[in-house]
């Protein structure tokens, strides 16, 4: 059984980590901690650690932003021998209670249109409170939120976010991003590359799009259309089932219609703004809009 060091609010406690949680991570690892049940340790691989330091400071500041739909660090996570900081501890978010939202997308959808676009507003209307706390949370997918039966959805990974730097310092880059959530400018380009938050509102309005709908809007094969016939290369296309494109889609039944105001910020997402960020909603135009269609 390993030991670590967490060290929160100046003072500092050995603990056990147990079973790991989940599988193995790009990043890192994340493992229970026995002495705290209600919390899980990140161990951060060696490459990943760079001005982690600042990155948790930053991330502590921004705790009271949205304290109940993040789930933010709340120690750092020192090696026992030399204390080096080697990762982070935050609250262990149970199975029995959260499920990863990339699960409720894959399934069987269940339960009234209102529920998917209740999830789909609480997902806006957290992305627009960290907007508006200079965070560009850049890796935006379903892979990492999780939801729960009230459709209430928590954001996980905070330590990969773009985060503001200390004064004087550049920002804190985010190292990763899913290409069938990235936004067009960002395609081919390399790990780390500068965001902004029209990249967020594009990964954002794919999201809720597969919420509403249940699949990705640039999902399909296109009538002629060469190989590869996968999302990335629709997006580089402008080919958008969701906005009357002939598409072949998967054979699932006709999706549902969004409602017609929702529908206003898909076609200005996924048309202009597929080539003009500006065009693109904020989350906070999406959270209303999602909030309507809810009611």
């Amino acid at each position: 059984m390993r030991r670590f060091v967490l060290e929160s609010d100046g003072r500092r406690r050995t603990v056990s980590l147990g079973a790991r949680v989940g599988t193995v991570g790009a990043q890192g690892d994340v493992w229970r901690i026995v002495d705290a049940p209600g919390h899980v340790a990140k161990i951060l691989r060696s490459s990943h650690r760079d001005r982690l330091d600042e990155r948790l400071d930053a991330l502590a500041a921004l705790r009271p932003t949205d304290p109940d739909r993040v789930a933010w660090p709340v120690a750092r996570v020192l090696s026992p021998g030399d204390e080096a900081l080697v990762g982070l501890a935050m609250p262990y978010l149970s199975p029995a209670t959260h499920r990863p939202l990339t699960d409720v997308l894959r399934g069987p959808r269940k339960g009234p249109d209102r529920t998917f676009a209740t999830a789909a507003a609480d997902l806006a209307g957290t992305l627009a409170r960290l907007h508006r706390a200079g965070v560009v949370v850049g890796d935006l997918a379903p892979a990492n939120v999780l939801t729960t039966r009230q459709a209430r959805l928590t954001l996980i990974d905070a330590d990969g976010w773009q985060l503001p730097g200390r004064p004087g310092r550049p920002p804190l880059p985010c190292p990763f991003s899913r290409d069938e959530y990235k936004a067009p400018e960002l395609l081919g380009r390399p790990p780390g590359v500068a965001r902004t938050d029209f990249s967020d509102r594009w990964a954002l309005a794919v999201i809720v799009a597969e919420l509403l709908v249940g699949l990705h809007p640039f999902a399909g094969v296109a009538p002629d259309a060469p190989p590869p016939y996968d999302e990335v290369a629709n997006v580089e296309a402008g080919r958008c089932w969701l906005l009357g494109h002939p598409m072949t889609l998967p054979d699932a039944g006709p999706p549902p219609k969004p409602p017609a105001s929702v529908q206003r910020l898909f076609e200005a997402c996924f048309g202009p703004g597929r080539t003009d960020p500006r065009h693109r909603p904020t989350a906070s135009a999406w959270a209303y809009a999602l909030s309507e269609a809810a009611a």
